[in-house]
């Protein structure tokens, strides 16, 4: 997936999630966007505060909500230290 943060100067951080229709069907789209949000919901007390995050899922993988929750977890740390995006294939 790729992780896109920037600074919104807020006191909890927002998360975006973008599918693209390579993904597949409505159905589909929707349950990714699904499983990243509660990702992200899951990984929120992990996460420094202040920040708006982006994510966006590679095509052509099976997702599950650990692997998601880790790579959130993990990508979201690297941003709040370097800020800007990052990237890690699943």
């Amino acid at each position: 997936m790729t992780m896109v943060a920037l600074p919104n100067g807020l006191p909890q951080s927002r998360c975006g999630v973008g599918v693209s229709r390579r993904h597949g069907g409505t159905v589909q789209r929707n349950r990714i966007k699904r499983l990243c949000r509660e990702a992200f919901r899951l990984s929120r007390s992990r996460l420094e505060a202040g920040w708006d995050y982006m994510i966006i899922p590679r095509v052509g993988r099976q997702l599950t909500l650990a692997e998601l929750r880790s790579s959130v977890a993990a990508l979201a740390k690297q941003l709040a230290e370097d800020g800007g995006e990052k990237g890690r294939p699943e």
